[in-house]
């Protein structure tokens, strides 16, 4: 079992015309669409915003996500851009059992929204004797 750990955003573009960003994450299982996980809103984060504890455990059988950031707005939430992640094998984990990934966001016309770096810490647990 794994856990993903939203580090920050960086680089975002900026959605809102009458202020900064107060950006969000929202993580998706990729095959489903189900919600996994939604950071706090990080109130004028502007173009950059980190999370200390936004820490979410995944499913074993989910393989992949879709990270989107969003721009928080009284009427409605814009979509700055998302990034499709596939969850780390067993040999990708550091000896501490982490992966950090840093992935490019993407508008949906393909246009570049920024950059998300999250950690995902595998479980240890014991081998079989």
């Amino acid at each position: 079992m794994s856990c993903i750990q939203i580090l920050r955003c960086q680089g975002l573009t900026d959605e809102d015309p009458f202020g900064g960003n107060d950006p969000f994450v929202v993580v998706l299982d990729a095959a489903t669409k189900e919600e996994l996980y939604r950071t706090p809103v990080k109130e004028s984060g502007g173009t950059f915003a980190e999370w200390k504890n936004a820490v979410s455990q995944l499913a074993a059988t989910t393989s992949a996500l879709t990270l989107q950031a969003w721009d928080k707005d009284v009427t409605s939430d814009d979509l700055i851009g998302a990034a499709d992640v596939e969850v780390p094998a067993k040999k990708e984990f550091n000896g501490d059992g982490e992966a950090t990934v840093r992935l490019p966001l993407t508008k949906e016309g393909g246009d570049k929204a920024g950059e998300i770096t999250v950690k995902f810490t595998r479980q240890m647990t014991p081998e079989p004797e």
